[in-house]
């Protein structure tokens, strides 16, 4: 039986091709080979030019020994063009060309509508998001805000986020008012989209707004200490026994 399998795997087994047959198949022209093999390539340039950033079939042996081989200017190619578009010179311009907007539309900067008695009237001086619920089907909440509650400039769902349903609250690094909102003052964090109900593009602007509100100080960073470690005390550590 055992012969048997033997006879079977020989049968099935695939054909391989030794040295002389792959060379064959390989370089049928004797002759370009040898022109081939004679032709100097990166890598004996590279023995010729003592530099190793000119091999090419094993770049990988640069991260062994000494380590990949960058320019010198590594830093600045890699980092500076991304710390120009970054600045907090570039970051303002989109928020106040949104602000100046705001104020020839509606005749009123956006920090005078929290002083407004139409303010007043919405919220009874609540938070904006304190009284948003999301309509759903069924019992269970979703574990996730809608990505965005606009199309093109117009609302297509029937219960717009905080940020959505009212035109006039503009996120930016200006204003304080509404950035304090949906930042809790205890750890100066900023609210889940799950408790605000903020759908995603707005908590992402949010976001941004925040960070750099905080760069350039308009709102503060409150770093909280912990709390000391108390020794066992059966007045403060009780049991349910």
């Amino acid at each position: 039986m055992n012969h048997l399998c033997r006879l079977t795997s020989r049968a099935i087994r695939r054909p391989c091709f030794t040295a002389q047959n792959t060379g064959s198949v390989r370089f049928v022209n004797r002759e370009a080979k040898a022109r081939i093999l004679l032709e100097k390539d990166d890598n004996d340039r590279a023995l010729e030019q003592l530099d190793p950033t000119l091999l090419k079939p094993f770049p990988e042996f640069r991260n062994v020994a000494a380590g990949p081989v960058l320019p010198n200017n590594f830093h600045d190619l890699v980092w500076k063009p991304w710390m120009a578009n970054n600045t907090p010179q570039k970051l303002m311009e989109p928020y106040d060309k949104m602000w100046a907007q705001y104020e020839e539309e509606y005749g009123f900067s956006p920090l005078d509508y929290f002083e407004s008695l139409d303010f007043e009237d919405r919220y009874n001086g609540k938070l904006v998001w304190v009284d948003y619920f999301r309509r759903k089907k069924g019992r269970v909440q979703k574990q996730r805000t809608r990505k965005s509650c606009k199309q093109h400039g117009v609302i297509t769902t029937a219960s717009p986020c905080p940020l959505c349903r009212d035109d006039h609250l503009l996120i930016s690094y200006k204003n304080v008012p509404l950035l304090k909102q949906f930042i809790d003052h205890h750890t100066s964090e900023v609210y889940g989209p799950l408790r605000t109900g903020a759908c995603r593009v707005k908590h992402t602007m949010l976001l941004d707004a925040i960070d750099l509100a905080k760069q350039l100080g308009y709102v503060e960073s409150i770093v909280v200490e912990p709390l000391p470690v108390r020794p066992y005390d059966e007045e403060h550590f009780t049991f349910a026994v």
